[in-house]
């Protein structure tokens, strides 16, 4: 990933369908409550998606797919482990809130860290893919979790963005001499 920002931005982003769930709890309850966590929810997706797309402008090398298998049971569990706690803790006191919110900033450093950011319900949702993939690129054999938009096949050549465990993958367009 280009940064410790995109990594934050990525976890921030995978709150706003607590957001999102949230708002249409208190939509029953009182409209007028239900127009901050609407907001929240629309500008942590987006400032995750400007992230990514930013992220994922041009890639730093390309390499050519060796095998290719599907991560997406990790978004499932993460969502299940951490997002389902804060929604409950959002619906209750003030208390409640505080705490998750303390919760949601230790999370989110963690998270960035840890290189887990593709750990992102949105992402799925937007048509993303998070798949552990095996290149070879520059003649030596890489392997990373890759978050991909579509599901490159073996023997396909793709740019690859960054350095690490985590990387963002696109598929290499016709024409392109490079993945600048």
């Amino acid at each position: 990933m280009r940064s410790f920002f995109v990594r934050v931005a990525l976890f921030w982003s995978s709150f706003s369908l607590v957001a999102l769930v949230v708002g249409v709890s208190r939509l029953v309850h009182d409209p007028a409550e239900a127009v901050m966590p609407f907001v929240v929810a629309g500008l942590v997706a987006a400032i995750g998606w400007i992230a990514l797309v930013w992220a994922s402008h041009r890639g730093d090398h390309s390499g050519t797919v060796r095998d290719v298998e599907p991560r997406g049971e990790a978004i499932v569990g993460y969502v299940g482990s951490y997002l389902l706690p804060v929604i409950l803790a959002l619906a209750g006191a003030t208390s409640d809130v505080t705490v998750a919110v303390a919760f949601l900033v230790l999370m989110s450093a963690l998270y960035a860290l840890a290189d887990v950011h593709y750990l992102n319900p949105l992402l799925p949702l937007a048509g993303f893919r998070v798949l552990l993939l095996k290149v070879e690129a520059g003649g030596k054999p890489e392997s990373f979790i890759a978050i991909a938009r579509g599901y490159p096949a073996i023997g396909e050549e793709v740019c690859i963005m960054g350095e690490g465990q985590v990387r963002i993958v696109r598929l290499k367009r016709k024409g392109d001499s490079d993945c600048a």
